[in-house]
């Protein structure tokens, strides 16, 4: 795994893990169960984890990450107020934002750290998985031992110490501790009742499928704080459907607080009665009645916060190793400001002024990044003409010249400012002879002969890849020279 891998996964595990926790407050507040939740959240912090591990092939234009997107000094205001567009907006701005904060944070860190992680991740994940299989193969081998006796027409097994919980995955029993023998008739039912709603939901499956997950991911954080919940939430779901039996929440409660000091506090892939202090108190407050005030407010709350962290989670990828080696912070913020003018493009005839010198929006949309220093964008009002975007510019363009606020050739510098794809091209093969590194057309290496008889009108994107991450790309010795990766339009269509 990269460095940009492991920040990637970090970044949008942690993002499905805060949507799950928003989505579940909603569904806690209408009363839905809640254990499919966090298993989806599993699931999805798995999916990112191998999009991080098998990143998809090929360079994302650096247009991408300044689509959509106002930071820093830049600010859009949108022209429309419909659902789609703001749709759309919003997951512009939240890929831009994303791809550019995963790639900060990477430069940040040594490229090593991908490998060693990888090679702890292996250790660790061998480590939990023979650790987990240890400890329900002795569970196994106990459990034969323990004698198997009728309580109120359910058939348990009763341990010295163990249970209550429902242990095995294939055969799943009923554990009951000897002491339980000796309690109330009553209460010995509550304790049969809440553990036969688990065999029935399966809980013990989705339990420890769960832990398995964990296993394979030992390093990642949110999955381990995803499971915590998840086990939380099937011990809610399950007190729940208790309940819609007809039990008293009272005497049910009154039975979870007299067991909790005594039940074993085996936890290891088992559904169990007994719980830790805070998910004991968890569980007494969720049999209260839900209060009604302001119950819409926190709800709208909640969808507001779990769509931002689900946009934001699928919307990020792992940067490519250019976009990695380019990023600092004064540059995400200029690559971001871009944006401002490429999403008002949609706009009815917007008016472009660029340090004060009115343009065209083709002259407008020439400027790069590099060279933005601030967007202002003024919307248009009830009698205004258009809407007004002031681009301010601080960087020199192509030609080593500089933006003037009012200078009467800004037209053509700003045109200039764009290099095109012919002088790109003409410039890479005139000097292809001081260039030792290797060329890649389409992922083909290629020469110079053929780089030569390329048409410009065909190249969809040059990028260059330098240092570590030419030399994890190919095995070719000349790759330590760099490699220039060549895309054609033809193969961007049809790939």
């Amino acid at each position: 795994m990269s460095a940009g891998g492991l920040v990637y996964a970090l970044v949008a595990g942690g993002l499905i893990a805060l949507a799950a926790h928003a989505i579940e407050g909603i569904a806690r507040a209408r009363r839905w169960p809640t254990r499919w939740i966090w298993a989806a959240s599993m699931a999805g912090t798995i999916a990112v984890i191998v999009s991080a591990v098998v990143p998809p092939s090929g360079a994302v234009p650096d247009e991408i990450m300044a689509r959509g997107a106002t930071v820093g000094t830049a600010t859009a205001v949108s022209t429309t107020s419909t659902l789609a567009l703001m749709l759309r907006d919003l997951r512009t701005m939240a890929e831009s934002a994303m791809v550019a904060g995963v790639a900060t944070l990477t430069r940040q860190l040594p490229a090593w750290l991908g490998g060693a992680v990888g090679a702890l991740w292996l250790a660790c994940a061998f480590l939990a998985l023979a650790t987990l299989a240890f400890v329900h193969q002795r569970l196994r081998r106990a459990r034969r031992s323990w004698p198997a006796v009728e309580l109120h027409g359910r058939r348990v097994r009763v341990a010295p110490t163990v249970g209550p919980a429902v242990v095995g995955i294939v055969r799943p029993e009923i554990v009951v501790p000897r002491w339980l023998l000796e309690r109330e008739e009553e209460e010995q039912r509550l304790v049969l009742a809440h553990e036969d709603e688990h065999v029935r939901a399966n809980d013990h499956l989705l339990l420890g499928g769960a832990c398995v997950a964990v296993a394979l991911m030992p390093w990642h954080p949110g999955a381990w704080w995803t499971l915590a919940r998840l086990r939380l939430a099937i011990e809610l779901d399950c007190d729940a459907r208790v309940l819609r039996r007809g039990v008293p929440p009272r005497s049910y409660g009154e039975m979870l607080i007299d067991l909790a000091g005594q039940c074993s506090g085996f936890r290891v892939g088992a559904t169990a009665l007994a719980d830790k202090t805070s998910h004991l108190e968890r569980r007494l407050l969720a049999m209260r009645p839900t209060p009604t005030r302001y119950s819409l407010v926190r709800i709208g709350a909640l969808c507001a916060a779990a769509v931002l962290s689900l946009v934001a989670a699928c919307e990020a990828r792992v940067p490519t190793s250019s976009e990695i080696e380019a990023m600092d912070v004064a540059g995400a913020e200029r690559l971001a400001a871009k944006t401002a003018v490429e999403t008002m493009q949609g706009a009815t005839a917007p008016e472009f002024y660029v340090n004060g010198v009115k343009v065209s929006a083709a002259e407008a949309h020439a400027i790069t990044p590099n060279d933005i220093a601030a967007v202002n964008v003024e919307k248009s009002k009830a009698g205004a003409a258009a809407t007004v975007i002031r681009v301010t510019t601080v960087a020199a363009t192509a030609d080593g010249a500089k933006y003037r606020t009012g200078d009467p050739a800004v037209e053509a510098r700003a045109s200039d400012a764009m290099v095109s794809r012919k002088a790109l091209h003409e410039k890479m093969t005139l000097s292809n002879r001081m260039f030792e590194g290797v060329f890649l057309i389409d992922g083909t290496r290629a020469d110079a002969a053929a780089l030569h008889r390329l048409d410009p009108k065909d190249i969809a994107g040059i990028e260059v890849v330098k240092g570590a991450a030419a030399m994890q790309m190919s095995t070719d010795p000349a790759a330590k020279n760099g490699i220039i990766k060549v895309t054609t339009k033809g193969r961007r269509t049809t790939g």
